[in-house]
């Protein structure tokens, strides 16, 4: 989900599935900062991130994450039709304006990226951290110790 957030445009098979399972492993991504960054819907954020549970991309359309939902056959036919209108662009206009819409945010991605890799550096100092990761490579349900 947040490589898919990272993208600047998405399409998505409508069947696609799309979770944060980060909070299974005891773990936290980044995905708070930057969702909230391209507008989606509190409420579905804090879901997305407590409960790990996988959605449709279907089922995430109404939130505006998708520019694009479409049948899984006509995914690769749409995204190389966007991929053709921006190629037949300026490459210096198309950098220019990506720098400034990234600028218009207030807040770069990087200081998001650099606080969640803070959040993220704590985390793993605690036990449910590695109990996750552990669990996740045994495939088993992990057992938190909430430390």
């Amino acid at each position: 989900m947040v490589l898919a957030g990272l993208c600047d445009i998405r399409v998505a098979a409508e069947d696609a599935r799309f979770a944060c399972p980060e909070i299974d492993y005891g773990l936290v991504g980044g995905g708070a900062g930057l969702f909230a960054m391209l507008k989606m819907p509190e409420a579905k954020i804090r879901e997305l991130l407590f409960t790990g549970r996988k959605f449709t991309a279907r089922e995430l359309e109404p939130t505006g994450f998708f520019n694009y939902v479409v049948p899984r056959d006509e995914v690769l036919d749409k995204a190389l039709e966007i991929a053709r209108m921006i190629a037949a662009k300026s490459l210096p206009s198309i950098r220019a304006r990506k720098l400034a819409s990234v600028a218009l945010e207030g807040r770069g991605w990087m200081e998001a990226y650099l606080d969640a890799q803070a959040l993220s550096a704590q985390l793993v100092a605690g036990m449910d951290s590695g109990e996750g990761v552990r669990a996740f490579l045994e495939h088993r349900k992990p057992r938190f110790v909430d430390k």
